[in-house]
């Protein structure tokens, strides 16, 4: 699996040496900005888990940061995907010290939903819903993200993650509201230009409300859009985000005050303007929202 292998990779000072060592030749030979290192698709179960997993990412990100002045690359940056899912949270990253290391941390705040729940449902719902089960409750952007800094994430060094996709399933009956059951033996067929049955981009999902052929409604207390129409042999439902759930978004990441936002991914976006909006608009509506005035970001790794 790739998770054992990428835990092989850390284990150890040795590993980790010859890790940073193709990465650093890697950035030198394409002239890379810096690193990202994504650490979410392992700790989903509790069998997976090790105490020392945590304490290895933290040596990895220190070891980075003293192999960027060894070698006199300051200038590279460095950052850390971060999931806000609690059990994974409290199993997989210590923020508090990634703090001192990394320029800043992504946080995964989309894909919180998904098909495991049988049902349809927008996979990033900014506040508490009156639908949310316990279990899911404190599951959504707003919570996470104050999870994430109550276990010891500066503000100032977190990016809010906003996907530029939506999560796209089959619809079992003829019910097309959130929560509606969906059919778990069919998948969607592939959207037409990420060529994915498990996401579309939003372009894909605005072209298919702009040919008149799908429908939008909006969860009013998730603050999210949903859309669902007809495909070849399905009918296809997906949660997702558009330029009204963003301004949302980013109300909160001001009103909160964290460091800014991540996407994923930009490519995703109207690049051409063929939903009859300007290009790009969902980059626009995030870059129109972004504070005037925003506090440096520095890493604190003075006593490496």
């Amino acid at each position: 699996m790739e998770s054992e292998r990428q835990f092989r990779m850390v284990s150890n000072r040795t590993n980790r040496r010859s890790f940073l060592r193709s990465v650093f030749d890697t950035l030198q030979k394409y002239d890379f900005d810096g690193l990202d290192i994504f650490w979410l698709s392992p700790g989903l179960e509790q069998s997976d888990v090790q105490p020392q997993d945590k304490d290895n990412l933290v040596s990895l990100v220190k070891e980075f940061r003293q192999e960027m002045n060894r070698k006199n690359r300051t200038d590279l940056l460095l950052t850390v995907a971060v999931s806000l899912v609690p059990f994974v949270l409290d199993n997989r990253f210590d923020t508090f010290k990634l703090n001192r290391y990394v320029d800043w941390m992504n946080a995964v705040a989309y894909g919180l939903r998904g098909d495991w729940l049988n049902v349809t449902d927008v996979h990033s719902p900014i506040v508490p819903r009156s639908i949310d089960p316990p279990e899911l409750r404190e599951l959504n952007v707003r919570d996470g993200m104050r999870d994430l800094y109550d276990r010891g994430a500066y503000k100032r060094k977190v990016m809010m993650g906003i996907a530029f996709y939506g999560r796209v399933y089959v619809l079992q009956s003829s019910n097309t509201g959130l929560h509606a059951p969906i059919d778990m033996n069919r998948e969607p067929p592939p959207g037409h230009i990420v060529n994915s049955p498990e996401i579309y981009s939003y372009t894909e999902i605005c072209t298919y409300l702009r040919e008149g052929n799908w429908t939008r409604r909006f969860d009013e207390e998730g603050k999210c859009p949903y859309a669902y129409g007809p495909q070849p042999y399905r009918y296809v439902w997906a949660g997702y985000d558009d330029e009204e759930s963003i301004q949302y978004k980013m109300n909160l990441m001001r009103d909160e005050g964290y460091a800014g936002v991540m996407v994923m991914s930009s490519d995703m976006d109207d690049f051409t303007g063929v939903c009859g909006k300007r290009k790009n608009i969902l980059l626009h509506t995030i870059n129109d929202n972004l504070p005037v005035e925003r506090e440096p970001i520095y890493p604190m790794v003075s006593d490496i």
